[in-house]
């Protein structure tokens, strides 16, 4: 069985530990049996994570940045893009994936080319042994603005 990971009463969110607090348990063992739940499974949205609206601290962690990587042209390829806390980690991350993709192209015997800004958190590999190839764009964005 799944804990609950927050309650929401009082128009706010709270931890379980608040929660317990507040409203104490039931006879069954349930924390705060009137207020909503958030289970693990409910979505959140991964950009402002969850915070305890009475103690502050952190219930889901916040990731504010996202790396995507598509081909120009179509919509991103991965429902659950890789996620991270700073600029920085993302960057690194996606520097790793350019250089993956620029790997595969070698190893099939393609001609990469491209570009890489760390500062900008952009990138952009194709084959250019290849005449139609759309090669793959990669970026760092700020979750927010998605």
């Amino acid at each position: 069985m799944h804990e609950p990971i927050a309650y929401t009463y009082n128009a706010d969110t709270h931890c379980p530990s608040c929660a317990e607090e507040a409203f104490g348990r039931s006879e069954d063992g349930d924390i705060a049996p009137d207020a909503g739940v958030i289970a693990p499974w409910d979505e959140c949205d991964p950009a402002t994570g969850i915070c305890c609206g009475t103690c502050g601290c952190e219930i889901v962690e916040s990731l504010p940045y996202t790396v995507i990587e598509n081909t120009p042209g179509y919509l991103p390829d991965d429902p659950d893009p890789a996620r991270f806390h700073t600029f920085r980690e993302a960057v690194r991350y996606m520097v790793e994936q350019v250089r993956d993709y620029r790997d595969s192209l070698r190893d099939f015997g393609g001609d990469p080319e491209g570009w890489l800004d760390r500062t900008l958190g952009q990138a952009y590999m194709r084959d250019a042994g290849r005449n139609h190839d759309l090669g793959r764009s990669f970026e760092v964005v700020d979750t927010p603005n998605l």
